[in-house]
């Protein structure tokens, strides 16, 4: 009940001083969108960037970081992208191609030792993409390793026994026939990273794309790590005994702890602002070199009987007649998509585990790119 009832002051509080927005033309009614998102899905507070021809052009900071002691979230607040990393393992990829360093289409035998037999013909983009067939260590129904033991307290020993595990199991499906959700693709993809760059690819990524950029509120971390400025989590989220997911009137204290080779799927921390310059440096061609590196990141997969999938390497895609978009998102709190064919790109992070954004993304983005709500 004291919960609720701070979110109940919170969301109230979005009417004044709570609330930042920093525009040079902010479009009427675009605040009040926002703010109807926030109180329609209980979210305590979020961040919005807007990036259009390649300049920041809306900053906003709503709500709060932290309902108990009532802390407004600013520019500089730093939220969990859990998933939405993904996106940044798919740059440091391109990067290592870029180098001469990395052949996406060679199995991942080339570059690993040690592997199961059934998992040596896989290749880099069939594991960036969800369609290489292998097993997954992680549950995604219901948020557990598949020893059975959930995410939220498993200690450093259980996430070696699953994926240990994962290894003596057999393949889901034949590599390319469809597509399939899978975090072990991710290890095994940190894992080439750490190999052919020399270096762990938590410093591998920080180096070639954190610090180039200049995204000094961006770190690694879970809910263990002591993570500057960050945002104190919330969820109305949970698994019913069936394991499936539902929402849930009353907000709880969410938990993470991964593995360090899990970070590679859903490691990092940022702000808006720093996401709306990483996104601006990938489209300068500050990250990547070569405008044809840009295009391999976003080109679907192709499945074996010809099919396109729906992921780049590491980039959700929705791909529509007009307006496609490159959707990372994570956590079902945290997501950020770019519109090419429009120059545009919105982020938006919340500390609310169940308010996914990624749902109403295109909302905000439509107030830029005219005809995008009635696609």
């Amino acid at each position: 009940m004291r919960v609720m009832l701070k979110l109940a002051i919170g969301l109230v509080a979005l009417t004044n001083a709570q609330t930042t927005l920093q525009a040079a033309d902010a479009p009427m009614g675009l605040q009040e969108y926002l703010r109807s998102e926030m109180r329609e899905l209980q979210i305590p507070g979020m961040q919005v960037a807007v990036v259009q021809h390649q300049k920041i052009v809306l900053l906003a900071a709503l709500g709060f970081a932290d309902i108990e002691n009532q802390l407004p979230v600013t520019d500089a607040t730093v939220f969990p992208i859990a998933s939405a990393t993904k996106a940044f393992t798919g740059v440091a990829l391109m990067q290592l191609v870029e180098s001469g360093k990395l052949e996406l289409t060679a199995p991942i035998s080339r570059y690993l030792d040690a592997l199961p037999a059934s998992w040596r013909t896989v290749t880099t983009r069939q594991l960036a993409t969800h369609i290489s067939g292998l097993p997954n260590f992680v549950n995604n129904d219901t948020g557990q390793l598949i020893t059975g033991v959930g995410i939220a307290c498993a200690d450093e020993a259980d996430w070696d026994a699953a994926w240990k595990r994962v290894q003596t199991m057999p393949i889901e499906f034949a590599a390319g026939r469809r597509y399939s959700y899978n975090q072990t693709n991710y290890v095994l993809l940190g894992k080439v990273i750490d190999k052919l760059s020399g270096q762990p690819f938590t410093q591998f990524i920080k180096e070639h794309q954190l610090d180039l950029v200049g995204m000094a509120g961006t770190v690694f971390g879970d809910s263990s790590t002591v993570v500057p400025n960050r945002a104190r989590g919330y969820s109305n989220i949970q698994f019913n005994k069936n394991g499936q997911m539902e929402r849930v009137a009353k907000l709880s204290e969410p938990y993470g702890r991964f593995a360090p080779f899990l970070l590679t799927a859903a490691g990092l921390n940022s702000n808006a602002q720093d996401l709306a310059r990483w996104i601006t440096a990938l489209q300068q061609e500050r990250l990547l070199k070569e405008k044809a590196s840009l295009t391999a990141l976003w080109t679907p997969s192709t499945l074996n009987d010809g099919k396109k999938g729906t992921w780049g390497l590491g980039w959700p895609i929705f791909a529509r007649q007009k307006h496609t978009s490159y959707v990372p998102f994570g956590g079902a709190m945290a997501a950020f998509a770019v519109y090419p064919e429009d120059d545009v790109a919105v982020v938006i992070l919340t500390n609310l585990q169940g308010s996914m954004p990624e749902r109403f993304i295109d909302r905000v983005a439509a107030y830029y790119i005219p005809g995008l709500r009635s696609e």
